[in-house]
Formats: structure tokens, C-alpha cells, sequence
């Protein structure tokens, strides 16, 4: 099995459980920083990957695959209403979260 972030395998090093709202992933303690940056690259979700912490590039690599997972659970809703209604619900959650950051 491989780490969430890094995509290393998980025999080096400790695992965690990754928390992500109700999302639970498993992971290295403490990536490898130069995996990390390769799968950053790789994934587009960072310009230059080393102008970044570890943390932040573990962020932007968490929420570029797990929006991937949302999009992919959004498509198979049954109806266009409950597709509206999903994304209407996401578009709540983003606002008050950005609301909750400015404070």
C-alpha cells in the first residue's frame, strides 16, 4: 500500500490516518520531502514545488485527488437536482470556510 500524499510505499517510515472532514486516508508520519515534490509536479497542483512547506504541498496534493474523488461520486448522483443540490451544499461549505480563514 502506498501513502495518500507521496505515493511511497508505506513500509518506510510510520503511518498515520490522514483526516479529511469525514475522509480518512492513510499516510506516512512524515512524507519524504522529494516525493512529495515529484507528486506535486506531477499532479500540476504547484508551480514551483520548492518554494513550498511540506505541509502546504501535502494540502494542495490532498485537495487535488480528493476533489478528483468528489467529482467522481458527483457524476454518479442520480439527478440533475441532486447534483445541483451537491454542489450548491460545496459552494456553502467553501464560503464559510473562506469566511471563517479571513477572520
Amino acid at each position: 500500500m502506498n501513502c495518500f500524499l507521496c505515493d511511497q510505499p508505506l513500509t518506510q517510515g510510520r503511518a498515520k490516518w490522514l483526516y479529511y472532514g469525514s475522509v480518512k486516508r492513510l499516510g506516512h508520519d512524515r512524507c519524504d520531502r522529494a516525493a512529495l515534490m515529484a507528486r506535486a509536479a506531477r499532479l500540476g497542483v504547484v508551480g514551483d514545488p520548492g518554494e513550498y512547506t511540506d505541509t502546504e504541498l501535502a494540502d494542495a496534493i490532498a485537495a487535488e485527488l480528493l476533489s478528483g474523488e468528489w467529482l467522481a461520486r458527483l457524476e454518479r448522483l442520480p439527478s440533475d437536482e441532486a447534483k445541483r443540490d451537491a454542489v450548491h451544499r460545496l459552494a456553502l461549505a467553501l464560503d464559510a470556510e473562506s469566511g471563517r480563514m479571513s477572520q
